[in-house]
């Protein structure tokens, strides 16, 4: 992890890029209890400012009503998970009303207030918000402690893309050496698309099973030895 925080890295990524002031500030001063929500957060927190290369999601207390009025001067268009997407500068931003995202809309969150967005997410690493008014950072609890040991883990199982999430926790245990739980190795074993790039692991997560109840950790040399 960067020695900035994760409320600097944000602050320093939008001073950075002037050009995205205009959609940003327009939704800060419009809509209320407004949230950096999903990728953007969990990198900067994770990661350097510069691997940022993904779109922002935000959620707002707002009506989906509300919010279209807001965006309207960006040609916003509905994304196909019930919020909309505008462009500004190349650059995407999707926005939803907290009570149309997908774990509340479905019954799975309550959803009363802003911060039990963090009780939707699939994955534990997924489950931070940035509230833009305040400034701070909320998280599930025990996500700092997860994080700093790489453990990946399921924060709520219902999920409508069930495959996709099984192929996301396999990226993030390849390519950014997370370990996966023994529940989350169960989840991928029973949804992963089974190809020849997530073939190696697989076998390697079925043979761990087996042997161990620890987390499990990717490692290429032993799976080619296996």
């Amino acid at each position: 992890m960067s020695s900035n925080t994760p409320r600097e890295k944000i602050q320093l990524f939008f001073q950075n890029s002037q050009s995205l002031a205009s959609p940003y500030s327009r939704l800060q001063d419009t809509l209320p209890d407004l949230v950096i929500f999903g990728g953007m957060v969990r990198d900067l927190f994770l990661f350097n400012i510069t691997e940022f290369k993904s779109d922002i999601d935000l959620v707002t207390s707002a009506s989906s009503r509300e919010i279209f009025e807001c965006i309207k001067p960006f040609n916003p268009v509905k994304n196909k998970f019930g919020g909309y997407r505008l462009f500004h500068l190349g650059l995407p931003f999707d926005i939803w009303s907290l009570q149309d995202t997908w774990a509340i809309r479905e019954g799975h969150v309550e959803g009363k207030t802003i911060e039990d967005l963090c009780k939707t997410t699939f994955l534990n690493c997924d489950a931070i918000i940035y509230d833009v008014f305040i400034e701070r950072i909320h998280t599930c609890p025990g996500y700092r402690k997860s994080m700093l040991k790489k453990l990946l883990d399921i924060n709520l199982k219902p999920n409508p893309s069930p495959q996709k999430m099984a192929n996301k926790a396999i990226q993030m245990c390849m390519e950014k050496e997370f370990l996966l739980t023994i529940q989350l190795c169960q989840f991928v074993l029973e949804h992963a698309y089974k190809d020849a790039h997530s073939l190696n692991i697989l076998t390697a997560i079925e043979k761990h099973l087996k042997l161990s109840h620890a987390p499990f950790g990717y490692n290429k040399q032993i799976t080619i030895d296996l």
